[in-house]
């Protein structure tokens, strides 16, 4: 085999047998399936040797985390779904707030749900800093927004980190799909003046099909605080508006303080009738 700029003694018969894409490769009927050099083209040599190293003994050595994700990249080209399974079961133990969205756009590219839903778990806890990352793939962003268990102060946090993701965006969403993803926001859950000068004045929000969304959450039923309105705290770090400081049902830390209610109706009236009468 030939790797970029080396060369790789191997046995035809052992490579055909771990990956069925060099299975493919040589049974192809192609120029160079039958030479006694065969190229490949796809990877760096370094992550090639640590796959090589696997099919034939069936265990690599990784030298660092970073090289983790080039490994499972290339395990997943050559179609050798064992080692697929154990990079992803090790990228599992190194999550951490900081490689959660590499690891979460990783589990994306090669359809990897187990490794998807423990990097989402670890993104949870570390909401602001791992969703604000435009990497983040909007499925998993979405599930994040549907969790009652991510790590936030307010609600307004969680407005405000998608405002972030949506504006960071290299290829800008439809607004039908700015909209989806503004839906999962517990709208009722913000402060009346924040609807008022930020939210109505949203783009996405600022048409028919904005202000039915606005009108339905608003005038709605109130839904839950995430985390049950509690944000464990060790000590008291100075007053947070909306929330109290003491020790409750779920320990030390920030309890809801009251229960958030509807923005008033005239509101959003004044505010449609100022666009579209």
């Amino acid at each position: 085999m030939r790797v970029g700029d080396q060369r790789f003694p191997a046995h035809r018969v052992v490579l055909s047998a771990q990956s069925m894409f060099l299975a493919a490769l040589f049974d192809s009927g192609l120029k160079d399936s039958a030479s006694a050099e065969v190229e490949l083209k796809e990877l760096e040599p370094s992550v090639f040797a640590l796959a090589m190293d696997y099919m034939y003994d069936g265990t690599c050595t990784v030298p660092s985390a970073s090289t983790l994700e080039p490994v499972l990249a290339a395990a997943s080209l050559l179609q050798v779904d064992s080692l697929v399974s154990a990079a992803a079961a090790e990228l599992e133990t190194r999550l951490t707030p900081g490689n959660c969205v590499r690891a979460l756009a990783c589990a994306d590219r090669h359809h990897l749900p187990q490794l998807a839903a423990r990097a989402e778990a670890v993104a949870a806890g570390a909401f602001v800093e791992a969703a604000s990352d435009a990497s983040m793939p909007v499925s998993s962003l979405r599930a994040l927004l549907q969790s009652d268990a991510i790590n936030v102060k307010t609600e307004q946090e969680v407005y405000e980190t998608l405002s972030t993701w949506l504006k960071n965006q290299a290829v800008p969403l439809s607004e039908e799909a700015q909209r989806n993803l503004f839906s999962l926001v517990r709208l009722p859950l913000l402060p009346k003046p924040f609807i008022q000068s930020t939210v109505m004045e949203e783009a996405a929000l600022s048409t028919v099909q904005g202000y039915k969304l606005l009108l339905t959450q608003l005038l709605g039923p109130t839904p839950a605080e995430r985390n049950g309105g509690f944000v464990p705290a060790p000590a008291f770090a100075g007053s947070q508006p909306g929330y109290v400081f003491k020790v409750g049902p779920q320990g030390l830390g920030y309890y809801a303080d009251a229960v958030p209610q509807p923005v008033a109706d005239h509101a959003l009236n004044a505010w449609f009738a100022s666009n579209y009468i």
